[in-house]
This record gives C-alpha cells, sequence and structure tokens, in this order.
C-alpha cells in the first residue's frame, strides 16, 4: 500500500505512530520521495529539524525558504537536487537550485549537520569565482563583460579581445602602477595568441616585451591617441634606459588606438622594433594605426620588408619617429629575383600623421643598407613646429610623397627633405617648407631643402611641384657633396624670403659639387636679396646647367638668373 505523505497532505503518513513522528525511528515521504527524519530526541532542535523539512517539501518538492534552513536539515542520499527561495530572506532574489553531486562551484551549502555538501548548480557571479581560468571556462561564448568586485578581468568576447587584465597573475591589479605587474601582465597576453585590449587601462612596463606569434594584435577599442587625463588607454615607459617596448620578430603585427610614452628625459628607447626572430625570413607587413607615441628615442625601427604607419602622432623623438634598416643576411620568400637583399626591403606606407616638437626627422634611412631600401609612400605628413635634420632624411629611392608639410620650425635643422648619396627617382608634391617671422618671434630654418651627392653616388631625377619654400635662414635649397646631381626639377615652386640671416640665394651649388642639371618650371621668386642671383654656383661655374621655362618668374629682388658661367640654354 502506498505511504501518503503528511507532509502534502497536512497530515502524519499511515501507519505511523506520534513516538514515530517524533523520534523518526521509520522515514517518511515528500511527495514519494524518501527524507529520513531528524535524529531521535525531544529537543528544539530536533522539532525544528522535522519543521523545516517539512516546509520544503511543501514547497513543490524540497524547496528551501533560506539557505540557513537547509544547514539545520537532515536530507537522505537519495536527494540529489534542492532548491531555496533564498539566501538569508525567502524570494529575496538570491534563490537558486543545488546539487549534491559537486560541479565545480565554489559556492556551497551543507545540511545533515555539515556532513552533507551542496553545490550551486549555476554560479556565474564574478565575486564569488575569483580566478580567471574559471571565468574562462564557464564564460558563455556569446557573452558581453564580466566583471566583479576584486576579479582581475575584463573579458570582451563580443568583440573578439582578451582585456589585458584577464592576465594578472598577481594580488596586485594590472594598471594600478607597478611596473612589474603591468609588464608580466602584458607579456603573458602578448605570449597568448589573443587579440589583447588596453581601453582604459595605463599600464607601466619596465622590460622589453617579446612578440613572436604570426599575425598578434594589441589595440584600444576606444582610441586614445594623446597620453593624459584619467580616461585613457596607454603604455608608460618606466626606465629611460628601457632600449625596446616591443620586440617584433614575426609578420603581420598591428597595433592601434593607445599611446606609448617615454619621459622628458628619455632619448633612446624605440616603442616598436620590427626583425624577424623566429625564422630567416624578412616580411614584416605590420601595421601601426591611429596611436600617440611619446617622448623616447623611436617610434618604430623596421628590418624588412613592409610597414604601415598611419593616422599617429608622434612627438619628441630624438633618433627618428620611422627608421629603416636591413638585417644582415636576406633569405628570399618567392622569387629571388624580386626579393633579394638589394630589392627586398620595401613597401612603406605613412598615411596622415603628425609629427610635434620633433628633435629628429620622422622618416629616416641612414644606416649600411640604406641603398637597398626604397618604395616609400608618404601620404599627408605634417611638422607643426618643424623636424630637426629633415622631415624626410636619408637615401630616398622610389619615394613618393604628397602634403608634406614642415612649418614654424623649433629647430634650425627643420628641412622639408634632407637627401643623401644615392637618392634618385623622388616625387615631392604639394609641400610646404616655410618658416615664421612676425610678433612671435623668427621661427626659421636654415634651408627648406637640403641633398648631399658623392662621387660614388650622385643623387638624380628628383622632382618637387607645388609648394613653397621660405622664409629661412641661408639658402633655400642646398646643394653639397663632391658628387653630382642630375634632372633636379622645381615646378610650380614660390621662394620668398630667403636668407634672413644673410645674403643667400634660393638655390646654392656647394664649391665641390662636380656637376648640376636644375630645373625650373612655372616657378617664381619673391622679396629676395637684390645683391645675389636665384642661383648662385660656388663650384666651377660651367659644370652647372639652369634650364628655365619662360614660365620661370622672378621679381627685381634678385640680381640675376645665376652666377656668371652657369650655362643656360634658351628657354621655351
Amino acid at each position: 500500500m502506498k505511504r501518503r505523505s503528511f507532509l502534502s497532505a497536512g497530515v502524519f503518513a499511515a501507519g505511523d505512530s506520534a513516538a514515530t513522528q517524533l523520534t523518526g525511528a521509520v522515514p517518511f515521504y515528500a511527495d514519494n520521495k524518501l527524507v529520513n527524519k531528524p535524529d531521535p530526541g525531544n529537543s528544539a532542535a530536533v522539532a525544528e529539524g522535522w519543521a523545516n523539512v517539512a516546509q520544503a517539501a511543501a514547497n513543490n518538492n524540497l524547496v528551501f525558504a533560506t539557505e540557513a534552513i537547509v544547514s539545520s536539515a537532515t536530507i537522505d542520499a537519495g536527494i540529489t537536487v534542492i532548491e531555496t527561495r533564498g539566501s538569508s530572506i525567502a524570494d529575496d532574489g538570491l534563490g537558486r537550485t543545488w546539487t549534491s553531486v559537486g560541479n565545480g562551484s565554489k559556492d556551497t551549502i551543507t545540511s545533515n549537520g555539515g556532513a552533507r555538501t551542496w553545490w550551486c548548480v549555476r554560479d556565474v557571479s564574478a565575486d564569488r569565482l575569483g580566478d580567471a581560468e574559471a571565468i574562462k571556462e564557464h564564460l558563455d561564448p556569446s557573452g558581453q563583460v564580466v566583471t566583479g568586485e576584486g576579479l582581475k578581468l575584463n573579458y570582451h568576447k563580443a568583440r573578439g579581445a582578451w582585456h589585458v587584465k584577464a592576465f594578472d597573475s598577481s594580488l596586485t591589479s594590472v594598471g594600478a602602477g607597478n611596473a612589474s605587474v603591468d609588464t608580466a601582465a602584458l607579456q603573458s597576453a602578448m605570449s597568448s595568441g589573443q587579440t589583447i585590449d588596453l581601453t582604459g587601462v595605463t599600464l607601466h612596463v619596465n622590460d622589453t616585451i617579446s612578440v613572436t606569434n604570426e599575425s598578434a594584435k594589441i589595440g584600444a577599442t576606444i582610441e586614445s591617441i594623446r597620453p593624459s587625463g584619467e580616461a585613457n588607454s596607454c603604455i608608460i615607459i618606466d626606465d629611460d634606459d628601457l632600449p625596446i617596448v616591443f620586440q617584433v620578430g614575426h609578420d603581420n603585427f598591428e597595433a592601434s588606438g593607445f599611446c606609448i610614452r617615454g619621459s622628458s628625459t628619455n632619448t633612446t628607447t624605440t616603442a616598436f622594433w620590427f626583425e624577424r626572430t623566429v625564422d630567416e625570413y624578412r616580411d614584416i607587413d605590420a601595421r601601426v594605426i591611429n596611436m600617440g607615441i611619446n617622448r623616447m628615442g623611436r617610434a618604430a625601427l623596421v628590418k624588412g620588408r613592409g610597414l604601415e604607419f598611419s593616422g599617429n602622432t608622434v612627438s619628441d623623438m630624438n633618433i627618428a619617429a620611422i627608421e629603416m634598416d636591413q638585417p644582415a643576411s636576406w633569405r628570399p620568400r618567392g622569387s629571388a629575383s624580386i626579393d633579394g637583399p638589394d630589392t627586398g626591403t620595401r613597401g612603406f606606407r605613412f598615411n596622415n600623421n603628425r609629427a610635434h616638437a620633433m628633435n629628429a626627422p620622422f622618416v629616416q634611412n641612414t644606416g649600411r643598407y640604406a641603398l637597398n631600401i626604397g618604395g616609400i609612400e608618404i601620404n599627408g605628413l605634417i611638422a607643426d613646429v618643424g623636424a630637426n635634420d629633415g622631415l624626410i632624411k636619408g637615401v630616398m629611392i622610389d619615394l613618393v610623397a604628397t602634403g608634406i608639410q614642415c612649418r614654424y620650425s623649433l629647430y634650425k635643422g627643420s628641412r622639408v627633405v634632407e637627401l643623401q648619396p644615392g637618392s634618385r627617382n623622388c616625387c615631392i608634391m604639394n609641400f610646404n617648407a616655410a618658416g615664421y617671422m612676425g610678433a612671435s618671434g623668427n621661427r626659421l630654418a636654415d634651408h627648406g631643402i637640403r641633398m648631399t651627392s658623392s662621387a660614388a653616388n650622385p643623387i638624380s631625377d628628383i622632382f618637387f611641384i607645388g609648394g613653397t619654400i621660405g622664409p629661412t635662414l641661408e639658402a633655400g635649397a642646398n646643394f653639397i657633396g663632391d658628387g653630382a646631381y642630375d634632372n633636379i626639377c622645381f615646378t610650380n615652386v614660390v621662394w620668398q624670403g630667403i636668407g634672413q640671416q644673410r645674403s643667400y640665394s634660393p638655390i646654392q651649388i656647394g664649391a665641390d659639387v662636380t656637376g648640376a642639371v636644375i630645373k625650373l618650371v612655372g616657378t617664381h621668386g619673391r622679396n629676395n636679396h637684390a645683391s645675389v642671383p636665384f642661383l648662385t654656383a660656388n663650384n666651377m661655374p660651367s659644370n652647372v646647367t639652369l634650364i628655365r621655362e619662360v614660365t620661370a618668374t622672378r621679381d627685381a629682388s634678385f640680381s640675376a638668373w645665376a652666377t656668371d658661367g652657369v650655362v643656360q640654354p634658351t628657354t621655351t
């Protein structure tokens, strides 16, 4: 005969005497599920235990009002799942389901006098799960952001990136100002192979971060280009002697949206050093986009093929914003004829960048292998207070540059270009090499353009199209060295206020130059020194040829077009 539960029916089960009901001599049933009676005894605790179990069973099969009630209950081993309506009080919004089969949850309660443990079946509360690995294992892949008090993790699964705080292994929070903690977390993040998010955190570093994964990516989803303020995504270099921040040894690296900042006394650190270390190939093909990089030696040094550097603000560099070089050995990938030591270092695009307070060039190619490097495209580059030693400096081969401004020279050496021996096939368009003279004082460079050739490596086929030069302290364009210049063309270029320090010509040829062919098309000279010609040849004038088309004009402030003896073919 089926025994009827007094718990659900409101009466004792059939056959139970009063003594049995109180002492628990025989079991009873709650909705046909076996529940032990409390331990024998006539104490208040026994009665309370009876009442708790009865209340739970009366609320739809062992639903307890609170967790405290579970603790005072004795529940039969045949029951493996219970529920609580609340934590400290019923219906407080913290009701949960519990299982006696451990599931790894760190949230537990006990019954049966502490002899039985119940684990929360579904626990996604970040303040109860304390370590990042547990979060990673239990997150729904479609989840958004998980945060919690004391939890050192922000996980942005919806954005496909791990926040750098996920890689903390210390009791000190990442981003709390401890350089050792931040550096370790950043290294762990870059070694993980995950896409890393730096949004809203300021990190301090005191050691180099090694990047050996292909296609490693790090950035901030909300861009921070200026390195100041509380709402920022920034890496601060704590050690002025740190040689490199990111040592990138594989190709296809990408960084975007955050800033890297040194101190005012940092003159040597390189933010990104690109050089293959994982193999002998030389593909770099990195992208640095929409960043702020400030106060150090270099923003980037690239040894190999391919770099895009766009939308960035760099300031207070002491070596160069971007320096190009080539490793000592080169293993071709693909056709050796187009990927050898003399052709492989190519593919550079620098778009829409700003250079501020630069004690160094923006682009520099002056290393041992400079003559092997070429194929540079620059679209939009402004140096709002100039760039010492030339905004674009070194050997430039197959350079196409447009929208270049070098103005209000903070340094005397703020030239728009500083071309070195072997430069050829360059086109600089829509440029401005302008100084300032006014109420705020004079801010002038010595030259707008300077070139140096050598006997072994002449300079040829350089085209300046559409621009202004001046005012300057000395010559507008200065040609020096002991080599030759062939086919240097100025088209639609205005020269104004040249030689403010003393009488200099717009174009000056140095004494050791072996020969020069200069062309003027649609140019105009204005407000210069009446005592000097437009072109001064300090070398053997007969070795200089000045070709002018009729569209080239000058005002009365010039004594002549060129030094006596300069060859001037009939203009057309």
